[in-house]
């Protein structure tokens, strides 16, 4: 087995935690809430030190984001973007799919 199998492996292995969600098809709105720009969260100091300890050097950062898809057929209103995030640490990114 190659060293980049083996090390897809363990990063795949570091990366599953929680419930998965099945792919489901939803249109609506999607949005994307991740650290904001230019900020390291506390959950990715230590992912990423996590990985490199278990033998991923090339990892440079991991960071964790939630997506939400919101089952809507009118535009969505700024005031739900407020309560899907904290606006100090969090950006939202949202597109229509």
């Amino acid at each position: 087995m190659s060293w980049l199998i083996v090390k897809r492996k363990i990063l795949k292995q570091l990366l599953a935690y929680g419930s998965t969600q099945a792919d489901i098809d939803v249109a609506g709105v999607r949005l994307l809430v991740v650290p904001r720009s230019g900020t390291i969260s506390p959950w990715s100091s230590k992912a990423t030190e996590i990985a490199q300890r278990c033998g991923l050097s090339e990892v440079k950062r991991i960071e964790r984001g939630i997506e939400y898809t919101l089952d809507v057929n009118e535009p969505l209103p700024a005031s739900v973007q407020k309560l899907l995030h904290d606006r100090m640490t969090q950006t939202v990114f949202g597109r229509r799919c």
